[in-house]
């Protein structure tokens, strides 16, 4: 039974995905992608129109969030979505140089 528990409980484990660096579990619900379409969907733009891509987890005040940043028809976008329930926190948009 013991080691039918430990087994049970390390697969669980393996399931959860994983910061960049793969060593810190973390509970995310929606993947990078997925958080990266929440923004382009707001900004109005698609993957093939935009550049200088930068999507990475990470955590702000205890939460676990997407930080999203590209640019698109000369401007800059820079986004900040939750990473359990796809809301953006934080959105920023300047004129590109």
């Amino acid at each position: 039974l013991i080691i039918t528990l430990v087994f049970v409980l390390v697969i669980s484990a393996c399931g959860q995905p994983t910061n960049s660096g793969g060593n810190e579990q973390v509970n995310a619900t929606i993947s990078a992608d997925e958080a990266l379409d929440i923004a382009l969907r707001e900004a109005g733009a698609t993957k093939e129109n935009i550049t200088k891509l930068r999507n990475e987890l990470d955590r702000d005040d205890g939460t676990l969030v997407y930080e999203i940043e590209f640019d698109s028809a000369g401007k800059e976008y820079s986004y900040e979505v939750n990473a359990q329930t796809g809301e953006i926190r934080e959105r920023d948009v300047d004129i590109a140089d």
